[in-house]
């Protein structure tokens, strides 16, 4: 089971309009810690940058020990004015919005697990590029729901999220399928078949069910 704090009130009803012909914003949420490599994300923007300067800005929403060592890759590399340290952000209305309105959400661990962060931004209709570790692949059903990059590869982030703006087609196919897988992910639904699963294993117990005693 998938752990999520999205509630299906949280659900967009339909993917939010964005403009992709000025400024693209790009959402990263986490820890900022060594696991997450973070200043490959530092790098990907210097690069998009150089590409196409004026364009990119980045929203990172996290805390950790390499915070500094952020701030110093990405005014060394010129990007630091980019980049909104928008600090500790807890689950609710004002993290939602942040997906909501982000043109895209970026995630570059090295280690995961099954991160919660990619079912907050599919339940908020907002595109995904992240690297294929821990179980991240089979949550983006194998790049299905998000583009999906080796870990610390910065040519193939870059490209990534190049691709994820330039191809409206294959993005807003993405995302609608995210918004809708994110659906059967939600606490409510986990709870529901958490529900379930106690009655069955109940109702397969005659005397536990009889005498409201476990037995063993």
């Amino acid at each position: 089971m998938t752990v999520s704090l999205v509630r299906d009130a949280d659900l967009v009803p339909a993917p939010p309009a964005r403009d992709w012909t000025g400024t693209i914003e790009l959402l990263t949420v986490g820890r900022i810690d060594r696991e997450k490599n973070p200043l490959l994300l530092v790098d990907a923007l210097a690069a998009l940058r150089r590409q196409r300067p004026g364009r990119y800005r980045l929203v990172w929403v996290g805390t950790g020990p390499l915070e500094a060592a952020v701030r110093r890759r990405a005014e060394e590399l010129g990007v630091g004015d980019v980049i909104e340290f928008a600090g500790f952000v807890p689950f609710g209305p004002e993290l939602l919005e942040r997906y909501r309105k982000a043109h895209l959400f970026v995630h570059v661990s090295l280690t995961e697990g099954v991160p919660a962060v990619l079912i907050e931004a599919l339940a908020s209709g907002t595109p995904v590029v992240a690297t294929d570790v821990g179980g991240v692949a089979a949550m983006l059903d194998g790049g299905r729901l998000g583009l999906l990059v080796p870990p610390a590869d910065l040519d193939a982030l870059v490209a990534a999220l190049v691709q994820a703006i330039e191809d409206a087609g294959g993005r807003d196919l993405r995302v609608r399928e995210g918004l809708e897988a994110a659906r059967a992910w939600t606490l409510d639904k986990q709870a529901e078949r958490i529900a379930r699963f106690i009655k069955g294993s109940a109702a397969e117990n005659p005397i536990e069910q009889a005498t409201g005693e476990a037995t063993t």
